[in-house]
């Protein structure tokens, strides 16, 4: 079975999240990884948050 993935825009079409289904794990069916989450400022990307593995830590850029 292929990951399944989420993408979340905000109004003006800017990339506000994404996230994969950690269903592999033997977490709960409905955890989603966070990939990735954009922070904006108006149309400025001035921050993502990434977590990479579902043990793993936050990281900011």
């Amino acid at each position: 079975m292929s990951p399944r993935f989420l993408f979340f825009y905000d109004l003006s079409g800017q990339l506000i999240g994404e996230y994969k289904d950690n269903a592999a794990t033997t977490a709960p069916a409905d955890d989603w990884l966070i990939r990735q989450e954009t922070i904006w400022l108006s149309d400025i990307p001035v921050g993502v948050i990434t977590k990479p593995t579902a043990t793993g830590d936050i990281q900011v850029h």
